[in-house]
């Protein structure tokens, strides 16, 4: 069974692996990530697949607060500002500590990269798929008389590994391409023909073994 939400696809694959892909990090995105977390662990997911290929970011507040219900106590984001800088901390709220590993691509941007890499840095959550697109840095809007805005970039953001992906992108753990006639109908694939969601599932399965599958 496929559950479709606004911002938040989610089912369970192959038995037990909890998958969830996130198209957007805006202001809907963390009660229907939330939920989908829980369905899915009452469903038994013994570990997930977080899917943010061509998710081209979203709200900061919002994807530290997913972020937050997957990690420990930490260090979670950094922002650096011209002369200073801010850190950001998770809280209390993690819902599962299940191995779980993120599926990107060069459409994933922006807060798509911070939670990819702070899942990597944090919870050594493989990455696979293909580069990503490389913007790792903040805009403020300052609001113009005459009813304009500028966009002003004021900040950068790091994880806590102060991995810079500003211009780069974030390499995979895994580097798997995606045939480009399969990527062309990327929505409307099959997931036999989806080899960056195969490797994932290989990738997991090696994270989840039969003894630990007993544990949970």
């Amino acid at each position: 069974t496929k559950f479709l939400q606004r911002e938040i696809d989610y089912r369970i694959l192959d038995g037990d692996i909890g998958f969830i892909r996130i198209h957007e990090f805006n202001l809907n995105a963390y009660e229907e990530f939330s939920a989908a977390l829980r369905s899915l662990l009452q469903s038994g997911a013994k570990g997930f697949i977080f899917d943010v290929r061509n998710n081209p970011g979203g709200d900061l507040n919002t994807v530290c607060s997913m972020v937050d219900l997957l990690v420990a106590e930490d260090e979670l984001i950094v922002l650096q500002y011209k002369d200073d800088e801010e850190i950001l901390r998770s809280t209390p709220n993690r819902m599962t500590d299940l191995p779980m590993v993120v599926l990107l691509n060069s459409g994933s941007a922006s807060a798509s990269e911070m939670f990819s890499s702070s899942l990597r840095d944090l919870n050594a959550a493989p990455l696979v798929g293909e580069v990503s697109y490389g913007k790792g840095v903040g805009q403020t809007t300052l609001p113009l008389r005459d009813g304009s805005a500028l966009h002003i970039t004021t900040f950068r953001y790091l994880t806590k590994s102060r991995t810079d992906y500003n211009g780069k992108g974030l390499t995979p753990d895994y580097t798997v391409p995606l045939p480009a006639e399969v990527a062309s109908r990327f929505y409307a694939m099959t997931d036999a023909e989806d080899t960056q969601l195969n490797k994932a599932v290989e990738v997991l399965r090696g994270a989840v073994s039969p003894e630990k599958q007993e544990k949970q």
